[in-house]
């Protein structure tokens, strides 16, 4: 069975998911683990917005622990916002924290509390293309995840323009079926991470 491509989609839709097995591989990647870490109802409330070779989904989860794997092609780049703490790859995370993830590497979440994040999908040729990287740290480099710790001011900036995002997505999500205003949104969302990655420090 040929695999659906997670960038194929243009413009924005909402994504709500209560069902663990309806969770679609844009979201989680390929052979995703998920387990609820509470009783009652498992929820993953987002919109997408899909911009060609970058998709940006922002939302918010009910608590759980995930487990999967960056498709091949891919690179992704995951912002908590607000709420429960949150362990990235078996370290403490939160707002001022960005997990970036090439190719193929391996990722884990985990939070028992509602979490609000964003999370950024990239094609792995745009990556190389528009982005200066560091030379160390494996910063989405395949098969590597490197949770950084971001300026603070650089960041502000960031939730900034996601939250100017999602106040366009609901208000008139619509708008993004317009070339001109997805082409305008990629080309910040790409600033935006080049921003976040010049002024990082860590990695794991």
């Amino acid at each position: 069975m040929r695999r659906a491509d997670p960038l194929r989609n243009l413009g924005a839709r909402p994504l709500r998911v209560s069902d663990l097995a309806a969770v679609p591989p844009s979201l989680l990647g390929k052979t995703p683990v998920i387990l609820p870490l509470r009783r009652g109802a498992f929820r993953v409330e987002a919109m997408r917005v899909g911009l060609g070779d970058v998709v940006l989904l922002l939302g918010q989860s009910s608590p759980m622990l995930v487990q999967t794997a960056v498709p091949a092609g891919l690179a992704c780049v995951l912002l908590p916002l607000s709420g429960a703490p949150l362990r990235l790859n078996g370290s403490e995370a939160g707002p001022g924290h960005v997990l970036a993830s090439g190719p193929g590497a391996l990722q884990e979440a985990a939070a028992h509390g509602e979490v609000r994040w964003a999370l950024i999908v990239l094609a792995a040729a745009t990556v190389e293309r528009a982005f200066r990287l560091p030379r160390r740290g494996g910063v989405l480099r395949p098969d590597r995840a490197a949770l950084l710790r971001c300026d603070l001011a650089t960041l502000a900036e960031a939730a900034s323009l996601l939250a100017d995002a999602e106040e366009t997505l609901t208000a008139d999500p619509g708008v993004f079926a317009e070339e001109e205003a997805r082409r305008a949104l990629r080309a910040s969302l790409i600033e935006m991470l080049q921003g976040l990655l010049d002024g990082a420090w860590g990695g794991a």
